[in-house]
């Protein structure tokens, strides 16, 4: 008898610690197909759009079921994506490689080009970021909404500038100093800071606008280059406000082989941040806020890293999740997705990362 006694505690004990823990306290994977590799994403409300190597795939109900989406658009790489948020639903743009910028307004069930999608007579050189390569043009490699403006970082071709949701575009190089011979700098990423837009390239470091692209300055110092002043290429950027209420943002910017950099000054000075970082090659970032605080995500080739917003220490969050190379981050309804190598689209609650997972040195 005692015997069924202990028996039937230790169950009950196995079935409150298996009650304890919600599924969002998880990585939790979406349906995506077996194999399946994003290299960018975006989340809108129930809407996810995936884009890889031959075009977007799109969930309607948050990753439960996935949809090629291909009506209108050209069968190749996808680039970039932005979301405008209008009356009864979205705009999602999509860059593309050598096929210029794509517009959906029925959540991905439909694409059409925009009609003047910047054009670069440099095209025709090849650019490499992130282990890939590109060709051909028109290339966007990033595309960002700030207000009115839709800009738009090209390969060769520095910055171009919409008002009108893509259907004229403005050229917004002033200001810019490249190491390419041909022209403008590639532009790989852009964030916004609050009033100020930073820009990073591949080779020529990072540049700071004021005026949404009108003058760039450059703001590369403490930025690794080599004897020739040519930097690491930016795969990401991301801002942040600054710890203990002091005022303005911190910016980070993911480099392709030295790490993690952080500025605090908008670009006067950046430092390393790469303390409890493994990997120096750093893919995507993101940036999240819940009630426990705000957070830094960087995605780099053994997963997700977390670090609280001065960049102290970054902690591995990964686990639960496969350690592949995490190409990109979003942040979406308090949720953080994460596009890994081979393994499709994770997904995690921010509120379960954010206060438990940030660690100080």
């Amino acid at each position: 008898m005692a015997g069924r006694f202990i028996s039937l505690k230790i169950s009950l004990a196995v079935a409150c610690c298996l009650v304890v823990v919600p599924a969002n306290a998880q990585w939790i994977p979406t349906n995506t197909p077996p194999g399946f590799t994003a290299t960018v994403l975006a989340v809108d409300d129930s809407n996810m759009y995936a884009g890889h190597s031959r075009g977007v795939l799109v969930s309607h109900d948050r990753g439960a079921n996935w949809t090629p989406s291909t009506k209108g658009l050209p069968a190749g790489r996808i680039t970039t994506f932005a979301l405008r948020l209008v009356s009864g639903g979205a705009m999602i743009f999509a860059g593309t490689q050598s096929d210029g910028i794509y517009l959906s307004i029925d959540n991905g069930l439909s694409w059409s080009p925009v009609d003047q999608t910047p054009v670069v007579e440099t095209e025709k050189h090849a650019a490499v970021i992130g282990a890939k390569a590109y060709y051909g043009g028109p290339t966007v490699f990033t595309l960002v909404l700030n207000g009115r403006f839709l800009l738009a970082g090209m390969n060769f071709g520095g910055v171009y500038r919409s008002t009108n949701n893509g259907g004229s575009w403005s050229v917004a190089n002033e200001g810019f100093t490249g190491s390419a011979p041909m022209g403008p700098p590639s532009i790989t990423t852009l964030a916004i800071s609050g009033e100020y837009l930073f820009v990073g390239t591949i080779g020529d470091g990072v540049f700071l606008s004021t005026n949404n692209g009108r003058q760039w300055t450059y703001a590369s110092n403490g930025l690794p280059a080599d004897g020739r002043s040519i930097y690491c290429p930016i795969n990401a950027l991301v801002s942040v406000p600054k710890p203990k209420r002091i005022d303005g943002e911190n910016v980070f910017a993911a480099t392709e082989g030295a790490g993690i950099f952080l500025t605090s000054d908008d670009g006067r000075r950046w430092v390393p941040v790469n303390n409890g970082l493994r990997n120096p090659v750093v893919y995507s970032l993101a940036a999240g806020t819940v009630s426990g605080g705000t957070g830094v995500f960087a995605g780099v080739g053994d997963g997700v890293y977390l670090t609280s917003t001065d960049g102290s220490h970054w902690t591995n969050v990964t686990t639960g999740m496969p350690q592949a190379k995490v190409y990109a981050l979003t942040i979406a309804r308090d949720t953080l997705y994460a596009a890994v190598a081979r393994n499709g689209v994770w997904k995690r609650a921010l509120v379960n990362l954010i206060g438990n997972g940030i660690k100080k040195p």
